[in-house]
């Protein structure tokens, strides 16, 4: 059977992490929630991960593209 080791709790950001935190991270953030059916939070999760990013990432691409084609 495989040794599992303790992952060490000092490590560093790595790009790959800090690539999934919003754009504007260094501003304070709070949970937006609200309900979407089963299906719909399947899709839109696995079409973010598709294109590598954070669902929150997603949606403020999605929010700031509806905001650009709808005034």
């Amino acid at each position: 059977m495989a040794k599992i080791t303790k992952p060490d709790n000092k490590a560093k950001p790595t790009i790959e992490m800090t690539s999934q935190l919003p754009p504007d991270a260094k501003e304070k953030t709070t949970p937006l929630q609200f309900p979407v059916g089963k299906t719909q939070k399947a899709d839109y999760k696995a079409y973010a991960a598709s294109r590598g990013i954070s669902m929150a990432n997603l949606f403020i691409e999605m929010f700031d593209f509806y905001k650009e084609h709808h005034q």
